[in-house]
């Protein structure tokens, strides 16, 4: 059996992307080696967490604070993540809990997908430049845009921006229900994205 279509969150775009043929299992390794190597070198640590509200809740809290934070990921309706500094990050979660939104904390290494990645873009790009990126082919649905990729993950540029901007998984699922994907098997340490829902994969709920 093979798979119709594939996806993937952050770091599992890699393995998408494997599958779909857009590089082989080598040069992904090296691009993620790569990716790691540069983070723990050249960017600070910073901090996440765990967002129990919408984008557009998370954005209006994130927004009143003036130091170094982003939305990493958006997972679900009520599920976001958010990165940066470390005291940014302290910040939000406070401001999140006096608007009764619930945070947690994330033990996480860096700030991923945040503007404390910038550090390491420019080494990473000429990492990326020395593969031989291809076309997908198979259908392959970017958690980076939430739509169908085609000729973009050829760009190095694709997956520069991919450390930097924010996983939109739950544009990518709803994007899986809009083609009539009904049968999903997830691939990783745990089953961390499985829980999904109609309103999830719906876009009348957006």
């Amino acid at each position: 059996m093979q798979a119709a279509c594939v996806t993937g969150h952050s770091i599992g775009e890699y393995c998408a992307a494997v599958y779909a043929g857009v590089m082989t299992l080598e040069e992904a390794v090296h691009l993620i080696c790569a990716r790691g190597h540069l983070m723990a070198t050249l960017c600070e640590k910073g901090a996440m967490a765990a967002v129990f509200a919408s984008a557009d809740e998370t954005r209006n809290v994130i927004d009143a604070i003036d130091s170094v934070i982003d939305i990493a990921a958006v997972n679900g309706p009520r599920n976001c993540v958010i990165s940066g500094e470390q005291h940014a990050v302290d910040q939000a979660v406070a401001l999140l809990s006096d608007n009764k939104i619930k945070a947690k904390p994330l033990s996480v290494s860096h700030a991923f997908h945040s503007p404390m990645m910038q550090a390491m873009l420019d080494a990473f790009n000429r990492e990326v430049e020395s593969v031989a990126l291809k076309a997908p082919r198979i259908r392959f649905i970017s958690s980076k845009t939430g739509k169908t990729a085609t000729q973009d993950v050829k760009r190095p540029e694709y997956w520069v921006e991919h450390v930097r901007d924010a996983v939109l998984f739950l544009d990518a699922a709803r994007e899986l229900g809009a083609q009539k994907i009904n049968a999903c098997v997830e691939i990783g340490p745990g089953a961390n994205l499985v829980g999904w829902r109609p309103s999830a994969l719906n876009p009348r709920h957006r």
